[in-house]
């Protein structure tokens, strides 16, 4: 499964609607996956894992999907395309909690500063 590539200029941030499917229609699956088989499979699973080789627009949207699951998430296999990306791939992981195995060395700079970042809510109060 993977991210089909977005069209330049296309904001991926304000696509990603939240919802049963939301976001769903801009992977694409090999063989005989489909979104119902997957959905099944992480709704089932103690935890979500993905590979990726893309780049970060389109990692950060599987990985946001991903976290609507609200389970531990592994990038069993990651590589960046564009080393312009790593730290925009890693600042997506961090917000979004994915445990992460790069398939090539990093930047010992890029990896010292990841860190795991808590989710914040804003709270409205009716005052």
């Amino acid at each position: 499964m993977k991210v089909k590539p977005f069209p330049e200029k296309f904001d991926y941030w304000g696509k990603l609607v939240h919802g049963r499917y939301a976001g769903w229609t801009h992977l694409e699956y090999e063989g005989c996956s489909d979104p119902e088989l997957v959905n099944r499979i992480w709704s089932l699973s103690d935890v979500v894992s993905f590979e990726s080789r893309q780049g970060h627009a389109e990692t950060g949207w599987l990985a946001s999907i991903c976290f609507r699951y609200g389970r531990p998430i592994f990038c069993t296999r990651w590589e960046c395309p564009d080393e312009g990306e790593i730290e925009e791939t890693l600042e997506r992981f961090s917000i979004s909690h994915v445990f992460w195995y790069s398939a090539k060395p990093l930047n010992g700079n890029s990896v010292s500063s990841f860190r795991f970042r808590p989710v914040v809510t804003e709270q409205v109060t009716d005052e």
